[in-house]
């Protein structure tokens, strides 16, 4: 099984948005600070239609972005959920 705690910027877009390339829009729902934590709710629409909703917390030291933890959701199209493989 391959980890992604702990890889660099350029690891975090291959690993994490393989899909980067096909995000039309991203929209924040939610945004909620807590200390040096952030987290946010989202929604990407694809340019094919499709929707999917991510959570992420951000840590921060000072001003520097310290981690980053994403929480993947559901995507659907037209009220059917959709896997991304």
């Amino acid at each position: 099984m391959l980890y992604d705690d702990a890889i660099d910027r350029a690891a975090y877009f291959d690993r994490c948005w393989p899909n980067r390339e096909i995000i039309r829009e991203h929209v924040l729902e939610k945004v909620v600070e807590d200390g040096d934590d952030v987290i946010v709710l989202y929604r990407c629409l694809t340019r094919d239609g499709r929707m999917f909703r991510n959570m992420e917390m951000l840590s921060f030291e000072g001003s520097r972005l310290k981690a980053v933890n994403v929480y993947f959701g559901a995507g659907y199209k037209d009220g059917v959920f959709q896997t991304y493989g």
